[in-house]
């Protein structure tokens, strides 16, 4: 039986750890600890292969279960957020069950939603044809993420 409270449990304090984390152009540091936080939360499955790739300075991540190349379904998702010039307000807060914070619905809600789904098909199926692409610059235009992706 699926116990939805454990679920949501996770989905909040994932969503919530990767508030804490001002992933926005400016901060490359910052933006790279972002990566390497998810990063260590895939590899934790020792089926699934972490490959990066860097454009212009940009970094992205493709994951995807060992010997697949081209999965059949891929999710794609941007861990960046737009630049506030306070960077104090790089935290979280729960009201009326929402999460506030930057990035809490663009898109690091949804990311922690697809890191979870992707964990647990490939805990259930180890070579489930499932990948999941992240990349950190669909704030400004995309080109060195998804637009490089692509063209590869």
């Amino acid at each position: 039986m699926i116990n939805f409270a454990d679920i949501q449990e996770r989905l909040v304090a994932l969503t919530r750890d990767m508030i804490l984390i001002p992933s926005i152009p400016s901060r490359e540091d910052d933006r790279q600890r972002c990566f390497e936080f998810i990063k260590n939360h895939l590899e934790s499955l020792e089926t699934i292969e972490v490959r990066e790739f860097v454009c212009d300075g940009i970094p992205s991540l493709v994951a995807g279960p060992i010997g697949v190349a081209n999965p059949e379904i891929l999710m794609l998702g941007h861990l960046d957020v737009i630049t506030h010039p306070d960077i104090s307000v790089y935290r979280s807060h729960i009201k009326d069950g929402r999460i506030y914070g930057p990035g809490a619905g663009d898109m690091k809600g949804a990311l922690a939603i697809m890191l979870e789904v992707f964990r647990k098909i490939h805990s259930l199926n180890a070579q489930a044809s499932l990948g999941i692409v992240i990349t950190a610059d669909e704030e400004v235009g995309g080109q060195s993420g998804v637009g490089y992706l692509v063209d590869q």
